[in-house]
């Protein structure tokens, strides 16, 4: 099956290899998958500075630093920082806690495949219209090591160039590519399970506890005292509509205290 990453050879071949390899690792090593995820969020940040000729930071130079200095210069909109957050942080769960989910691996591929084609509409051809992500399937491949082998001596080599690249979009001025940004990262069409994850990992910051794939009130999930829940599914009894649940209850101990509800951007 050809990479969904493919039509980022044109012009970025590290991020088109870090993808295909991430692709490759999905079922039989989903934790490698998320961490080549994390990589591909990292390595875009840099093609970015190399693309707008902005220096790194001096002191601190970290992905999270080169994100938020990208973020004041107004190039990371609120919807691509808080993907580029989850994959920085399911990288961090891979190499720490040895994430493995093959659904979180499913989801963030396809957020990440999201975010590339954001890339691509910001910093490549500006009219660039993506085809639809196809999830990879499960086949065993006889050359799968050999496969992988060759994958990441490419990357090995290719994490050593950055270097700005001529696109389409070189020929606009930085404002005419923040505005591209915004508008691009609004008219992104991500599905449910990607737009659960990222509220997952926004009320996780908060200190919720929160899991929408298990902490659910159809999986008998319900408060408790001393912890604070972010519970699923909880029901509602509504007449009004065919569902009857809010997509998330707040809970402080026994106590509701808030409602989450998720809607697309473009739901009024």
């Amino acid at each position: 099956m050809k990479s969904n990453f493919e039509f980022l050879k044109r012009y970025w071949p590290a991020l088109a290899q870090i993808g295909a390899a991430a692709e490759n690792y999905l079922y039989s090593d989903p934790n490698a998958c998320l961490y080549k995820l994390g990589m591909f969020g990292e390595r875009l940040i840099l093609e970015i500075f190399a693309f707008e000729h902005i220096s790194e930071p001096k002191t601190d130079n970290t992905h999270a630093n080169r994100i938020r200095l990208l973020k004041r210069e107004g190039l990371i909109p609120k919807k691509i920082d808080d993907i580029l957050f989850a994959l920085r942080k399911t990288r961090n769960s891979a190499v720490h806690s040895g994430a493995d989910s093959v659904d979180d691996a499913k989801t963030l591929l396809q957020m990440t495949y999201n975010l590339s084609t954001w890339f691509m509409e910001v910093y490549g051809d500006c009219g660039y219209i993506p085809a639809d992500f196809v999830m990879p399937e499960k086949i065993v491949l006889p050359d799968y090591e050999a496969i992988i082998k060759e994958q990441e001596e490419k990357i090995a080599v290719l994490l050593h160039q950055v270097e700005a690249v001529s696109t389409e979009a070189s020929n606009k001025s930085t404002t005419e590519r923040v505005q591209k940004a915004e508008t691009a990262s609004e008219n992104m069409e991500l599905s449910e399970a990607e737009i659960r994850y990222l509220i997952d990992e926004q009320l996780r910051k908060y200190g919720w506890e929160v899991d929408t794939n298990n902490i659910r009130y159809s999986k008998g999930t319900r408060p408790q005292k001393g912890k604070n829940l972010a519970i699923a599914e909880w029901p509602t009894d509504s007449k009004v509509s065919k569902n009857g649940y809010a997509d998330y209850a707040l809970f402080i101990g026994l106590q509701l205290v808030g409602i989450v509800e998720a809607k697309k951007a473009n739901i009024d």
